[in-house]
């Protein structure tokens, strides 16, 4: 009998975004959001291999993490620990900053 071969999550790495390992930015994404990342298929299911926290002032958002639905409305904090699987299922608008920080830093 033939086993499936196990689905591969790809982890992103903080060094590849950045050499200092701490990356603060400003989001702000409407409804084409969904569209242009299903249309890209870089809205995928990752890990990651640094903490990311996520400050919105606005948002009407859908986050999953660790396989749970979390609902983000209105003012909301999102905490992602390195290796956890997540992805944005769907986002109507959000506005905010996120920082992400090397592990190594933490």
């Amino acid at each position: 009998m033939k086993q499936k071969n196990p689905q591969i999550i790809p982890i992103h790495r903080m060094n590849v975004q950045t050499p200092l390992g701490i990356e603060f930015s400003y989001m702000e994404v409407g409804n084409e959001y969904d569209e242009m990342m299903i249309g890209s298929h870089k809205n995928m299911v990752h890990r990651d291999d640094y903490y990311l926290f996520m400050f919105m002032d606005v948002a009407e958002a859908v986050f999953t993490i660790d396989f749970e639905e979390m609902q983000a409305n209105g003012n909301t904090v999102l905490y992602v620990r390195p290796g956890q699987v997540h992805v944005v299922s769907s986002i109507r608008e959000a506005k905010g900053w996120s920082l992400a920080i090397d592990a190594m830093l933490m």
